[in-house]
């Protein structure tokens, strides 16, 4: 299952809102070709939706959630710059 980290969602929502994103539309995390993206979408019955403070902030199709397995979608911040992350949690 993939989760977010508090950080995460808060940079997510405050992206989303700066974007004038409506409430209900997430970024959808999706696999194209080897790369992973997000999207603006607006979630399906078959979705997960990653709510944060009542605004939809990711968006996970079972397809892609199987295939990503667990994870954390967390804040890398460094000295230059801070960006998005998916951590796996390896299982022992």
């Amino acid at each position: 299952m993939i989760h977010v980290s508090e950080i995460a969602a808060i940079v997510l929502l405050e992206s989303l809102q700066a974007s004038g994103v409506e409430p209900n539309k997430g970024l959808r995390l999706k696999k194209q070709d080897r790369r992973l993206t997000l999207k603006v979408d607006t979630a399906n019955d078959n979705d997960r939706v990653i709510w944060h403070n009542k605004c939809a902030v990711l968006i996970v199709d079972q397809d892609t959630e199987e295939e990503i397995g667990d994870a954390m979608v967390d804040v890398d911040e460094k000295p230059e710059e801070a960006r998005l992350v998916l951590r796996r949690h390896i299982q022992e």
